[in-house]
């Protein structure tokens, strides 16, 4: 090896190392949304911020506007040159979806099917066992769940709810609905005519059957009955359904930091959420004091409805 080929191969070997001992880098892209949708997300920042640091990671932040495009997007990745690309929303998700990043890619808090083809990370969904396993400890004497649905949004939810129903050994019906009106009739059928004893109803969603006009009908007939109402969705407990299962954003935020960083190549299937938090409404618990163990309600991470 002549002077020449060993200058260069020692700069190679140099440029090489020190590219091996550089921080690895992650690039975040979230939405800049006004309170209270702003601080939830700054929790999952926080969490996923911390959890990178500690291990020596490098995390660059990109709020996106309302109106930002995938070119914007596209410019913000290239400059970043991350190891690993994260977003948060359905909004970041989509325009990521367009640039087509070539490094692993993950993803949080948007409603996403899982899975969803090339992409990693967690659902805004949780897992349905979580909610089976919540609704047999809290009440053990009901043994049949009716779910109301679109099928053209949740229709890929169907298999992983009656697999986790069977695996908890509820029956569970499951009510397909394309307009309003036809979810407000089955929503109102199966507390009108369902056994309080054994059944209950399990609301989805927020904003397209379950609205600010026909969650108050709900919640007054299954009052009225003492038929058990649980939700997906935060705000429906604090208007009187008995608990809902929701996204913790601390600890999505610190479980996307760890995928993050054991991300080498491609990333792992998007999962469902499998580490909610749980609210409870201790009112509603105690109108339902003939099915409702009151001995779980401890085990809660939010009580509303205390007075």
């Amino acid at each position: 090896m002549n002077r020449r080929e060993l200058i260069f191969a020692l700069s190679a070997f140099a440029t090489t190392s020190a590219r091996a001992d550089a921080p690895r880098r992650y690039a975040l892209l979230y939405p800049d949304l006004p309170d209270p949708e702003r601080a939830v997300f700054r929790q999952i920042r926080e969490g996923l911020a911390s959890t990178i640091s500690r291990a020596g990671g490098v995390l660059t932040e990109h709020a996106l506007a309302t109106t930002v495009n995938y070119e914007v997007v596209s410019t913000a990745i290239a400059a970043d040159r991350p190891d690993v690309l994260i977003t948060l929303g359905r909004t970041a998700t989509m325009l990521a979806r367009q640039v087509q990043p070539s490094v692993p890619w993950l993803t949080g808090a948007a409603e996403l099917p899982v899975p969803t083809p090339d992409l990693g990370g967690i659902s805004l969904f949780v897992n349905p066992d979580r909610v089976f396993e919540t609704l047999g400890e809290v009440a053990p004497r009901i043994s049949r769940v009716s779910v109301v649905m679109q099928p053209s949004r949740f229709g890929w939810l169907r298999t992983h709810i009656e697999r986790a129903a069977r695996s908890r050994s509820f029956q569970v019906m499951i009510y397909d609905s394309t307009t309003i009106a036809e979810a407000a009739a089955h929503y109102l059928n199966i507390i009108r005519y369902g056994n309080p004893r054994t059944d209950s109803l399990w609301l989805l969603e927020q904003g397209q059957f379950v609205t600010a006009d026909t969650l108050p009908r709900i919640i007054e007939e299954s009052w009225a009955k003492e038929f058990l109402v649980f939700s997906s969705v935060l705000e429906h407990v604090s208007e009187g359904s008995l608990f809902a299962l929701y996204m913790n954003p601390t600890t999505l935020g610190t479980r996307l930091g760890k995928l993050a960083l054991a991300s080498r190549g491609r990333p792992p299937p998007l999962a469902l959420d499998d580490a909610p938090a749980r609210a409870i409404n201790l009112r509603t618990a105690r109108h339902l004091s003939n099915i409702v163990d009151a001995g779980t309600l401890k085990s809660f991470d939010l009580t509303l409805g205390e007075r």
